[in-house]
């Protein structure tokens, strides 16, 4: 958010928004209407209903928001991508992490709190989570996966999962662990490093969060979930953990 600010690439809402249609609208416009070399990534301050503001475009809302987020230039995207792919950088763990500043469990845990939107008034039944990075492990190697899947929001302790590739990713996990009887553990990671959900959308080889290290161009430090071993990024600002529930 600094490095877009600096450079005038962050663009500030100050009124109050209703997350039901307002900040989809607003957004629409912005990608219809302004051209990529002038257009920003843009904060809403103020969601009706919510304490915590909400940004939008701030990884892809033109070529050069995205070389941003890399650290590199439009030119030198590519050649970033294939040098993080065949030379990663493992995570490393640390202790505790700013993720770690507050934690909530059991009924306190409510996700109705996070200023989630409708994108699509009148077809989308509930809000969506549009930019999640899901971790789970496979049960029988250790293998970890991270893939962005489709988040909606079905009460407050309770999201539906969307998984379009039905033969990788997490559905693998998802399988094994169902013919054992056994729920999927995995966490939801919200506002990361911009590597992090970067790679998370990326189809790459191997370990999603070691080619996001060698994109930041140093190992990105991990914590243990609060209720699993999974482990997550220690300066993401929001992390749900649960259950994919067998069957």
């Amino acid at each position: 958010l600094a490095a877009l600010e600096v450079r005038g690439k962050l663009h500030h809402v100050k009124k109050e928004v209703d997350p039901g249609w307002e900040v989809a609208a607003v957004m629409r416009r912005v990608f219809q209407r302004i051209p990529p070399l002038r257009r920003p990534a843009v904060m809403f301050e103020r969601i009706k209903g919510h304490g915590m503001p909400l940004v939008a475009g701030i990884l892809g809302a033109s070529p050069e928001v995205y070389a941003l987020a890399l650290e590199t230039t439009v030119d030198r995207i590519a050649d970033k991508w294939a040098q993080a792919q065949s030379h990663p950088v493992p995570p490393v763990r640390v202790n505790t992490g700013p993720v770690k500043d507050v934690v909530l469990k059991g009924d306190q845990a409510d996700v109705t709190k996070l200023p989630l939107c409708i994108w699509t008034r009148g077809q989308d039944p509930a809000p969506y989570v549009t930019g999640p990075c899901v971790i789970s492990r496979d049960p029988q190697t250790g293998e970890r996966n991270m893939g962005t899947y489709r988040l909606m929001q079905k009460g407050p302790r309770r999201f539906g999962l969307f998984l379009s590739n039905t033969w990788r990713d997490m559905y693998a996990h998802i399988r094994k662990n169902e013919q054992q009887g056994r729920p999927t553990p995995c966490a939801v990671v919200i506002g990361g490093d911009p590597p992090v959900p970067l790679t998370s959308v990326a189809r790459v080889r191997g370990d999603e969060l070691g080619v996001a290290g060698a994109l930041r161009g140093a190992p990105l430090e991990v914590v243990r979930c609060e209720t699993s071993d999974l482990e997550v990024p220690a300066h993401a600002e929001i992390v749900i953990e649960g259950l994919v529930p067998p069957g």
